[in-house]
């Protein structure tokens, strides 16, 4: 790779970082993201090994626990979808909501 082509993908990287930075919407919402990935992917890891050795079920108990994630997925959709506004509060609400739901 050239000199040139790296020095301009770390200004990109600066520069979108300063944004996140200077907005605090933009900032809000990687910090829900990030929280919400932390927690909710290890779910989908976990999941086989929960249904297996806790609950002491077989492939159609975790064929259940996988389409009840996707029930509250959709629940948490739909619920998004019916409120006309969204402030800091009902990003975290909608984001608590949708890993209880799992």
């Amino acid at each position: 790779m050239h000199e040139q082509q790296k020095t301009a993908r770390h200004g990109s990287v600066r520069d979108g970082l300063r944004q996140i930075r200077k907005s605090d919407t933009l900032r809000t919402v990687i910090i829900i993201v990030f929280v919400i990935s932390i927690l909710g992917l290890n779910l989908s890891t976990l999941t086989p090994i929960l249904a297996n050795y806790v609950l002491n079920a077989l492939a159609g108990a975790f064929g259940l626990l996988c389409a009840a994630t996707g029930v509250g997925s959709v629940a948490a959709a739909t619920m998004m979808a019916s409120r006309s506004r969204f402030g800091v509060g009902g990003l975290l609400s909608v984001g608590v909501d949708t890993l209880s739901k799992v």
